[in-house]
């Protein structure tokens, strides 16, 4: 079944973001991480942060940077609350 263009600019889609295993996860500043060492999360626990709303593939399109921040502060936040 062929969609039409304005079927496919209309299609809705929601964004989450998440890792599954945190266990390599360092929150901080980079200059205050040494060279040759530095301390890491021991626990693998998944984070994530699901979709709260839907948008149009055209919307995601023009808004990519400003959802990208959101998500990956939101990420943080929940790292965060975990640690």
């Amino acid at each position: 079944m062929r969609r039409t263009a304005r079927a496919q600019a209309a299609e809705r889609v929601a964004v989450g973001v998440g890792l599954t295993s945190s266990s390599m996860v360092t929150v901080g500043q980079v200059s205050a991480i040494s060279r040759n060492s530095g301390s890491i999360s021991m626990t693998s626990d998944p984070v994530r942060v699901e979709p709260d709303e839907k948008m149009t593939r055209a919307a995601l399109d023009r808004g990519a940077d400003e959802v990208a921040t959101i998500l990956s502060r939101a990420l943080l936040r929940q790292f965060d609350n975990r640690h």
